[in-house]
């Protein structure tokens, strides 16, 4: 019986292979000729892999070994591994680079990766070709192989022999950090009324009325914390766009100005790339609501609770859920306008709901509740 590998295998390191060959001096002003190389790579599976089940969740790393292609000449060799549920790589997905150098074209250099990334590719091609279902937490067959080529080139892939591994693959539905706004309409007492809203695990939004100046934000938990704020390099900068920095302790950001006090804008951060961009709304007189409630807690669809304004169009309350409840956003206590989109908030704790979209559920709990009544976008977190 295969035993469930749960234990920490090698660093997780990337590797290239720098083959060096002997050639005489006439010949070193010479270009070299790439060449195909004959044959596949051998690829050696970890070891133990015949009897092992990798969970790969609660698995650090893996290490393959695989031969040196000869393409000719020195070169550094850039080696990429590959995954796929069949056997000949139909449908398949690529890790990340791998960079190390090897002293010569003879060595068999040892190839590791993520075991978080290998899971999570698996988890792709699975719901690609089960129409998104995610998978069980059975083992099932992966095959991985290595595919080589000159770093910095397109041609000459080769590619090694598959490997079987029997693993344990598991989505997991990745939560975005939460970003709060200082400094919205002239406000620079730190709280946590503004919310930048999520589009992604990495891109946030905040469309609002914009007046008085400048803007910073702040990780949910450095909020208070000038020296960690998010800015730019020039206090005040009123680009459109621009890059992104990070306050520290020897430097704080600039603030981020905004374009032209008066207007509506649509503020977008990328955390990932580390830029901003401001986006002028076409519409600028979007409708206005005297309220906006919660309706639905409790079974109760007639009476709405209150949510405050905190900038114009964003509202925000934090409430106590006493029960599992469906719940919508509703608009002037009536019928006219309110906004779902049917989902299990405990899934996903974010989005954009539909006009007159289907009653979302929730389990009972504290949260801070945000939503934005131009672009609907929500966001519910739960409280301590």
């Amino acid at each position: 019986m295969k035993n469930i590998f749960k234990s920490l295998l090698v660093p997780a390191f990337a590797l290239a292979v720098v083959p060096f060959f002997a050639s005489c001096s006439e010949d070193r002003d010479d270009n070299p000729t790439l060449r195909q190389p004959a044959g596949n790579l051998t690829l050696t599976a970890p070891a133990g892999s015949e009897t092992t089940t990798y969970d790969l969740l609660n698995t650090e790393s893996l290490t393959v070994t695989s031969t040196a292609p000869d393409y000719g000449f020195s070169a550094l060799i850039l080696y990429q591994i590959q995954v796929s549920l069949t056997e000949d790589f139909a449908t398949s997905r690529t890790l990340g680079n791998v960079n190390q150098t090897y002293s010569n074209a003879n060595a068999t250099p040892e190839v590791s990766f993520e075991c978080r990334e290998l899971n999570d590719s698996i988890v792709s091609l699975y719901q690609a070709a089960n129409g998104g279902a995610n998978p069980t937490q059975d083992p099932m067959t992966a095959y991985i192989r290595v595919q080589a080529s000159v770093s910095g080139s397109n041609t000459a892939y080769v590619y090694s022999n598959p490997v079987a591994l029997s693993v344990i693959a598991q989505y997991v539905e990745t939560t975005p950090d939460l970003y709060y706004l200082v400094g919205l309409n002239g406000d620079w007492n730190p709280s946590t009324n503004y919310i930048l809203y999520p589009t992604s695990t990495t891109v946030y939004s905040y469309t609002t009325l914009v007046n008085n100046g400048s803007i910073k934000f702040w990780l949910n938990t450095d909020i208070s914390n000038w020296k960690a704020a998010y800015g730019c390099s020039t206090d005040g900068d009123k680009s459109v766009s621009g890059t992104l920095v990070k306050s520290t302790e020897a430097a704080e950001a600039g603030a981020i100005g905004v374009p032209t006090d008066g207007e509506y804008y649509t503020f977008t951060a990328d955390i990932e790339n580390m830029t901003y961009t401001w986006t002028r709304l076409e519409n600028q007189k979007p409708t206005s609501y005297s309220t906006i409630g919660l309706i639905g807690i409790g079974g109760d669809w007639n009476n709405d609770i209150a949510m405050t304004e905190v900038a114009p169009h964003n509202w925000y309350i934090n409430t106590e859920i006493t029960s599992d409840t469906e719940i919508k956003f509703r608009a002037d206590n009536g019928w006219a306008a309110s906004w779902g989109n049917g989902n299990n908030l405990n899934d996903t704790n974010y989005g954009t709901a539909e006009f007159n979209g289907g009653n979302m559920t929730i389990s009972a709990g504290t949260y801070d509740i945000y939503f934005n009544d131009i672009t609907t976008e929500f966001v519910f977190v739960p409280v301590e």
